[in-house]
């Protein structure tokens, strides 16, 4: 039951993410009206699981900080911040959330850190093989620029995985209760 639960949480975050990465200044009407109806389904799926969470885990209602309330839900459902586990301090997350709840999120972070470190792998084997097809082939100031375009775009994208596994890792190690130094002295 609370590895659904987790699912579901997991589900609403990367569609307000999704939600966040669209750009905000489309100029056609059926553009902005997609948009609208994405904010719209967004503000109704978290509305159902806050309600849901809070039949299944009456806990979290009187324990767990309030991190948003429903005014910011219903003016900018993207801005609306789904709590984890992990992002509460040890303390308050055994008393808000069952340990079932919290292992489901622990086995989610590490299969993300272990995804983003694949995915890393494959942009930066397709950014040598870029580089080595331009220095192989490419001749001239035009197509020399589009292949550094090309590359650029694949170090944009292994930057993100790179923070997208940070953020897996810095939470998943915060669920098993290590604690990381970041300057080590």
């Amino acid at each position: 039951m609370s590895a659904i639960f987790h699912l579901q949480r997991w589900i609403l975050t990367l569609a307000r993410c999704s939600l966040l990465a669209d750009p905000k200044d489309r100029g056609t009407n059926s553009e902005a009206q997609r948009l609208q109806d994405k904010r719209s389904s967004l503000r109704r799926k978290l509305l159902a699981f806050m309600k849901q969470e809070a039949d299944l885990l009456p806990s979290r209602t009187t324990t767990a900080p309030n991190l948003s309330s429903e005014t910011t839900l219903v003016d900018s459902p993207e801005n609306f911040i789904v709590p984890f586990p992990s992002g509460y301090p040890p303390c308050v997350r055994y008393l808000t959330y069952p340990n079932d709840t919290i292992l489901a999120e622990a086995r989610l972070r590490r299969a993300e850190a272990y995804e983003a470190l694949s995915r890393i792998q494959h942009h930066l084997r397709i950014r040598s093989f870029l580089n080595a097809f331009r220095v192989k082939n490419i001749r001239g100031q035009e197509p020399n620029t589009h292949a550094r375009e090309l590359q650029l775009q694949v170090d944009n994208k292994v930057r993100a995985y790179v923070l997208r596994y940070r953020h897996a890792r810095e939470h998943y190690l915060r669920l098993l209760g290590v604690t990381t130094n970041p300057n080590p002295t």
